[in-house]
């Protein structure tokens, strides 16, 4: 029997969901209204969410916000996590999937950008729970693109993977033995994407006619997006559009005014491909994520930076969620995205960022340092995990020592297959255990809190 659960592309503006409907391959998995993409939008009217409907006073974008244990949003005296509103999102996805599916939906494949940390991705998963839906993988966008282009991915061949969406970018590169397809190298730009070369588009409709304005975000300004929106699809098959009847402008004037926003991209392939160690020359295919890939500027640039035609499918912005419905097929292999380390202090009492495991390390992966107490007598230290560079702390506990001379600590950190990271703390002189913690971040809810936001989005999302 195939999986029974679905995949998710949670987008920055629309996500994506496919299953499999019957014994064969994945399909996308149409909405209520019928649409192939959900606008990744939600809103509030009278206690009830609505979904998917651009409308002014709604949230966009809050897969942006996903483990930001500061972000809040009030509604009919609730204050609101953003894992709660992508929840609301999420849960209307399951019930559109249930209906297409006609069968019971409890599990699922979430994609996520590759630059997601611990806080990020853990919160996607917490997310998922409080929709009903338990993560069978969290997994990074463009290497779930690469399985649902496995067929064109001959063993013995390497690729790159150019996923562009509404909000991130990621540049992967892949290569495929016989165990499987293993990511290489990853390089990721969390906050570039479609959005941007929108706001460009934006910005060149109102030098030439102010009276469009204000982007105040009112009905004005979303019938304006929306105009500009369909303007810039536009641009991708002719060489001009124009904007409600007033502004026309060219391919060429938009490609100037974006041309920055690309270079961005560029800059990613040349570090993945740096950090993978492979040339363009080495490259067997250049694989396209994302709805703004269909954008000519791209593919122009792929095939003059890397000598070759980048292949794709006919719709792109499918390609994520089609392939997480599929990674039973093909084994993957991921590395780690971020550094990932510690907080240490020297004899001067500095704090300094020790990296025990590189980004770029092949999955599963740990590295272990050994640190000495400042202090004779210390009965305790403050353990500080982080990720990134510059590291970004994720987890911070006091960790008790044994009483007399405490000795030397060891720290192990690790990460597991799904790019999730721990922490052991061990006291080398009697080999006794200090700690053993799963790292998720400080925006983590607890099963109660979970449990609550469940019932909380269940009545939002009710009738």
């Amino acid at each position: 029997m195939p999986w029974q659960g679905v995949s998710i592309d949670l987008g920055t503006m629309c996500s994506v969901t496919a299953g499999r409907p019957g014994r064969g391959g994945a399909a996308v998995l149409p909405d209520r209204d019928g649409r192939r993409g959900t606008p990744s939008v939600v809103a509030f009217d009278a206690g009830r969410a609505l979904v998917g409907a651009p409308r002014p006073g709604a949230i966009r974008f809050v897969k942006t916000a996903v483990g930001d244990p500061t972000w809040r949003f009030r509604v009919d005296g609730m204050s609101l996590r953003a894992e709660e509103v992508t929840a609301v999102l999420l849960r209307t996805l399951r019930e559109d999937a249930e209906r297409a599916l006609g069968r019971p939906v409890s599990e699922a494949v979430l994609t996520v950008p590759a630059s997601f940390d611990a806080a990020a991705r853990h919160a996607v998963a917490q997310a998922g729970r409080i929709a009903g839906l338990a993560a069978h993988r969290v997994v990074s966008e463009p290497t779930a693109a690469a399985v649902a282009y496995r067929r064109r991915i001959g063993v013995g061949r390497t690729v790159l993977v150019y996923a562009l969406g509404g909000g991130s970018c990621d540049v992967s590169v892949l290569h495929r033995d016989a165990a499987g397809l293993a990511v290489l190298a990853t390089a990721a730009d969390r906050e570039l994407g479609a959005w941007d070369w929108d706001n460009a588009l934006l910005r060149l409709v109102l030098d030439r006619e102010t009276r469009l304005g204000p982007l105040d975000g009112g009905p004005g300004e979303l019938r304006l997006r929306a105009a500009v929106e369909d303007a810039k699809l536009a641009l991708s098959a002719g060489s001009a559009a124009t904007v409600l009847e007033s502004v026309t402008v060219t391919r060429a004037e938009f490609e100037r005014a974006t041309a920055a926003l690309l270079a961005r991209t560029r800059r990613l392939v040349d570090a993945a491909l740096g950090a993978a160690g492979v040339t363009a020359g080495e490259l067997d295919g250049v694989l396209l994520a994302g709805g703004p890939t269909r954008m000519p500027m791209v593919r122009r640039m792929l095939r003059t930076a890397l000598d070759r035609r980048p292949g794709t499918v006919a719709e792109p912005a499918e390609v994520v969620a089609l392939g997480g419905a599929l990674l039973d097929r093909v084994p993957v292999r991921e590395v780690a995205s971020l550094d990932l380390g510690v907080l240490a202090r020297d004899a001067t009492g500095a704090s300094r960022p020790v990296v025990l495991v590189r980004a770029g390390t092949p999955l599963p992966a740990a590295g272990t340092a050994v640190f000495h107490p400042l202090a004779e007598g210390q009965r305790r230290f403050v353990l500080e995990v982080t990720q990134g560079d510059p590291p970004v702390r994720q987890h911070r506990a006091a960790v008790g020592l044994p009483a007399g001379r405490p000795g030397p600590i060891e720290v192990s950190c690790a990460y597991d297959l799904d790019q999730r990271p721990s922490v052991r703390v061990r006291h080398v002189p009697s080999g006794r255990s200090l700690a053993d913690v799963a790292v998720v971040g400080p925006a983590a809810l607890t099963d109660a809190e979970v449990a609550d936001a469940a019932d909380r989005v269940r009545a939002l999302t009710s009738g």
